[in-house]
């Protein structure tokens, strides 16, 4: 009998019983003759030949079960005539007939829905558990999925039922009742219901609408991880209708919403692991017409991502054309060319003025037989094919190769010529500041260089991560206290080094980010607290007090550290993506494998609009109309409105005039000043002839970050440009803007691929002197100014090339979000990885790095979901 027939027998007995109780009571209290009681004798006659006409349904006729049934309808026909003793047996019949329900052996129907024959693999596993149980039905429905105009609106339908392999029957959703049939088991791939952009699946199969007809939901992602997730992914339809959802491992349970109940998530693994590790340790046979093209030739795997070609489409053409042509003509190494099967619809909705160039990229590499295109259904199959993975990071495909123990290479999109000569300086890069904290420099990789002679000749002393050579998990080391202290930027912990021995102490702050970017920076009030540091958040919640004396830490909370009182901006685009994100609310991201309408933007910095200034930081929120102002002295909160009614990004202070404060604007020109001692607000327009904004590195036009930062020079604001095209000096009294010419040559132009212009740069001041410096941040160089004296000069900052050479990680373990790859780069370059020069890789150590990120290396989660949730 089916568990859910079985359950709902069950429980129309209880309720049986129930109704003999209050049988029994109209007789003690002396109501036989009301016409409720002879409704109720109906309505229990009628519920005991509905119960009987399901158990012959499902058992066949002559059951113990129904002949209770019918003893009790007899005896409550004989209540009816007056035989007022037939109640005596009424319970034992139900009880009877309750036994043999409870003896009947349970059938289980398992549904799983998949929509995309390509995303079958997310759920394949599980289903390969249910239809090897003899007690259990497992139904593979594929149902339809649509394309979705510009407006929103469904386009073309798709349904792939003929995609799927063929130990897969499949059923056709057109005839199977699931309202009727209401199976035990629902399990489905796509989270989104109506919450995606670029796609959906039919109205009737959302998760809010499945609820209804099962009592166990199950979502499995129709993606794996190598240890993080969009942050898109957060909070998303499915997973609020869900009873359960299967995740990789316990480390992803900190992606989610905290709203979520922890309950629901089963840590187990991914059926998508599974699979790829399975077909790996027993590779299938290639296609007929791949075996010429891959005989004897190192293979690789070439993937194509939306979040890479909705970053900058030109660019992202540029890269396919470049690596088609590094593969073109050699016989020792096969390209296999698989894109994301939702990149031509997603090119046709969304980048329409790309299709031409794709189309023509495609058919080159098809006609001029470059390499293979893949239009498989199962990317495992493929990759059990192939020797390495290329292509970008921020896709799933990366931790089935994880998994598998398959070299991971790193494209990056800019890249798409041979280094030149200097280019390998782009590796380290060290901007002077004015705070006299330049001895000590971080370089990628997280490689600590020292200025041991103080000619800002930097040389090597020590790796600050024995565990990762990447992931930006520290900012700046200072000299402090007899030590050097190192502030975290995507770590939870601040680093101790002796200077003798470099022998390194953690001082761990609380958990609270699971994702990168926990930290903005770090600032020191050196006439007052000369010892104490206090570190920015960025994702974290609170500013962190750290006493480099002591060495003890504390946190100041506030709601200034929370979303109302910052900007979500992406990280790649520099774009706001929203000014507050409120739970809920939707809003949309272009940057994950699925377009989709989302809660929190992946990809996405949080830019606090705090300052501090003295012991008060100041705090402006998002819509310019609040300003809160908190006393670290003291922990007193002043709160006040402000008719500045814009988006600000940046606080400037004035040292000629403390007391002004300025504000830099997201959008436009126009500055913010605040005058405390009239406690005026003022709007200023920085503006002038020629002045624009480039956004970079797409180079398209833009109305936002035309400025880094500023300096205060004799009664002048000088503002440096971010995505403008000219440094503007305002006059801080009269408010007149003109175009101010720097000492040193700029560009509004990238070098070379190898060098990004992402902005022009920003000043740094010391605050001891009339000395300022600018970091030129296209050519990583460093300006000198002499504000007194007006004269500018180049600070001639250099690094060892053999020593960043022999630095550089070929394949290592990466970071906890990317445990074990290489990046192309200077030293790593796509020719380099094609010929075998790149060094380093170890299968067992990436299987190892790659263990924390899923519970089941044996391609075992399957059947373990099964088991949990069937308890057998």
């Amino acid at each position: 009998m089916r568990r859910y027939l079985k359950n709902e027998i069950l429980g129309l007995l209880n309720t049986l019983l129930k109704a003999d109780r209050s049988i029994k009571q109209c007789l003690t209290s002396g109501k036989k003759g009301e016409a409720a009681l002879a409704t109720l004798l109906q309505d229990c006659q009628d519920a005991a030949i509905s119960v009987g006409n399901s158990i012959e349904g499902s058992e066949g006729e002559g059951t113990k079960a129904v002949g209770y049934l019918e003893d009790y309808c007899e005896l409550l026909y004989r209540f009816s005539t007056g035989e007022e003793r037939a109640t005596y047996k009424l319970d034992s019949c139900i009880n009877g007939c309750r036994g043999e329900i409870s003896q009947l052996s349970e059938r289980i129907e398992a549904v799983f829905l998949p929509y995309k024959a390509a995303m079958w693999d997310s759920l394949e596993s599980v289903w390969m558990a249910a239809d090897t149980d003899p007690n259990c039905d497992a139904y593979v429905i594929p149902i339809p999925y649509y394309d979705r105009n510009p407006d929103g609106t469904f386009k073309t339908e798709h349904y792939e039922a003929e995609l799927y392999p063929e130990n897969v029957p499949v059923v056709d959703y057109r005839t199977y009742d699931i309202t009727a049939r209401h199976p035990e088991m629902i399990f489905i791939h796509n989270p989104y219901d109506e919450w995606n952009h670029v796609t959906s699946v039919h109205p009737d199969y959302y998760s809010s609408r499945l609820k209804k007809y099962t009592d166990c939901l199950v979502y499995i992602p129709y993606f794996a991880t190598s240890g993080n997730m969009a942050a898109g992914h957060e909070l998303l339809p499915a997973y609020v209708h869900s009873d359960h959802i299967v995740i990789q491992s316990e480390s992803m349970i900190g992606f989610f919403d905290p709203q979520i109940p922890k309950e629901k998530f089963m840590p187990l693994g991914s059926p998508k692991f599974d699979k790829v590790i399975r077909l790996c340790e027993n590779p299938p046979a290639p296609p007929v017409e791949w075996e010429d093209r891959i005989r004897g030739k190192r293979v690789f795997f070439y993937n194509t991502s939306l979040g890479g070609f909705l970053h900058n489409a030109p660019q992202f053409l540029k890269k396919m054309a470049y690596v088609f042509e590094s593969f073109r003509g050699r016989d020792d190494v096969c390209l296999i060319w698989r894109p994301h099967p939702l990149l031509e619809s997603t090119i046709e909705s969304m980048r329409p003025e790309a299709k031409a160039a794709y189309q023509e990229l495609k058919r080159l590499f098809l006609e001029q037989k470059i390499g293979i295109l893949d239009e498989t259904p199962e990317i495992e199959s493929t990759i059990a094919l192939c020797d390495a993975y290329l292509g970008d990071s921020g896709t799933s495909v990366i931790s089935l190769f994880g998994v598998a123990g398959k070299p991971i290479y790193i494209l990056n999109n800019r890249l798409t010529e041979a280094p030149g000569e200097d280019d390998w300086k782009v590796n380290v890069a060290q901007w002077l500041r004015g705070d006299r904290n330049n001895r000590y420099c971080i370089t990628a990789g997280n490689r600590l260089f020292e200025d041991r002679e103080g000619d800002h000749h930097y040389k090597y002393l020590c790796n600050l991560s024995e565990e990762y050579s990447r992931g930006g998990y520290y900012s700046r080391a200072i000299e402090a206290e007899g030590k050097i202290v190192v502030f975290p930027q995507n770590a939870e912990h601040i680093l101790i080094l002796d200077p003798e021995t470099l022998e390194k102490r953690r001082i761990e702050l609380r958990h609270e980010v699971d994702r990168s970017g926990a930290f903005g920076g770090f600032t020191n009030l050196l006439l007052e607290d000369p010892h104490i540091w206090w570190i920015y958040p960025n994702r974290y919640p609170a500013l962190v007090r750290f006493d480099a004396n002591t060495e003890k830490v504390s946190y100041v909370r506030d709601e200034a550290f929370t979303d109302e009182y910052s900007v979500y901006v992406n990280e790649q685009e520099r774009r706001v993506i929203a000014a507050r994100w409120i739970p809920g609310t939707k809003m949309f991201d272009r940057s994950s494998d699925e377009p989709q309408v989302i809660d929190t933007p992946e990809k996405a910095i949080r830019i606090p609009g705090i300052k501090m200034m003295g012991k008060r930081i100041f705090c402006l929120n998002t819509e310019g109309t609040r300003l809160r102002v908190i006393s670290l002295d003291n922990g007193r909160v002043e709160e006040r409105a402000v008719p500045l009614n814009g988006l600000y990004i940046g606080v400037l202070r004035d040292r000629e005039n403390l007391n002004v404060i300025w504000f830099l604007p997201y959008e436009g020109t126009v500055l913010g000043k605040w005058t405390l001692s009239e406690d005026r607000f003022e709007k200023v327009d920085a503006g002038i002839e020629g002045l624009s904004s480039i956004q970079r590195p797409q180079g398209v036009e833009s109305n936002t970050f035309y400025f880094s930062n500023g300096i205060f020079v004799n009664g002048k604001l000088i503002l440096a440009p971010n995505w403008g095209n000219k440094f503007v000096e305002l006059d801080t009294k009269t408010h007149e803007a003109r175009e101010w010419i720097p000492p040193f040559p700029y560009s509004l132009n990238p070098v070379n691929d190898y060098w990004p212009n992402t902005s022009i740069g920003a000043f740094y001041q010391d605050i001891w002197s009339l000395e300022a410096f600018f970091s030129y941040h296209p050519e990583h160089k460093t300006y000198r100014f002499d504000l007194s004296e007006g004269t500018c000069s180049e600070v001639p900052v250099t690094f060892d090339r053999e020593e960043i050479r022999n630095l550089a990680p070929g394949f290592q373990k990466v970071s906890q979000w990317l445990p074990y790859c290489c990046y192309e780069g200077v030293f790593n370059t796509l020719p380099d990885i094609l010929s075998g020069n790149i060094g380093g890789f170890d299968k067992e150590s990436q299987l190892e790095a790659y263990r924390p990120v899923n519970a089941s290396p044996d391609g075992d989660c399957g059947e373990k979901v099964y088991r949990e949730l069937t308890g057998k």
